[in-house]
């Protein structure tokens, strides 16, 4: 094969195969598909999904359009999906998750009979008394346990449910905690969500 000739290849060969990981990242991260590797964060999750269908269309094109020098260009993907997995690994990541540099807790969503919204960790939120809400911390992918409290004396549908539904009590205010701890190895976490309550 002529030089020009081998060069274009060698150029459709990395242009498609990074469109066909952005293009699968890009769904992939849409359609939000249930976690494939467990204890692993999502965007790492979603990224090794997509490099493995570059490495499919790998094994179709190279071959083809490279003969003599698929095998090399077999393993760059190959070698990201190794990169990557172990940047999104908690147990193993050098990003820090194991040791909590990265914060497990990212906030909590709440649904309400009138709306739904995302609040920080910590925040003050202004509920009707008597009011039932739907309450999710919301985390890093994995697998969590949790224990909720109130300071008020309040009722959960299941306190040791980390998804949970809270009756705002007949009082001026609550704090509700709760502690959350990782099957992948994390540190645990306390959260905790400041009630104003209105009459």
């Amino acid at each position: 094969m002529m030089p020009v000739f081998r060069n274009r290849f060698l150029s459709l060969v990395i242009f498609t195969d990074f469109l066909f990981t952005a293009i699968s990242f890009a769904a992939l991260n849409h359609f939000s598909p249930a976690q494939i590797i467990p204890c692993t964060d999502i965007w790492a999750d979603h990224l090794i999904l997509a490099l493995i269908l570059a490495f499919a269309s790998h094994l179709v094109l190279a071959p083809i359009l490279l003969p003599g020098r698929h095998k090399f260009f077999l393993a760059v993907p190959a070698a990201l999906i190794l990169f990557i997995f172990w940047l999104g690994v908690y147990s193993i990541s050098p990003l820090g998750y194991s040791k909590g540099r990265i914060p497990n807790l990212r906030g909590f969503f709440l649904i309400t009979a009138s709306r739904s919204f995302t609040i920080a960790n910590k925040e003050i939120v202004s509920l009707g008394r008597g009011a039932s809400v739907s309450i999710s911390p919301l985390m890093l992918a994995g697998k969590f346990q949790c224990d909720w409290m109130s300071s008020a004396g309040a009722m959960f549908d299941n306190p040791s449910d980390c998804d949970t539904t809270y009756r705002v009590p007949d009082a001026d205010h609550d704090i509700l905690q709760v502690h959350i701890r990782s099957n992948c190895g994390l540190p645990d976490s306390i959260g905790q969500i400041k009630i104003g309550v209105l009459p």
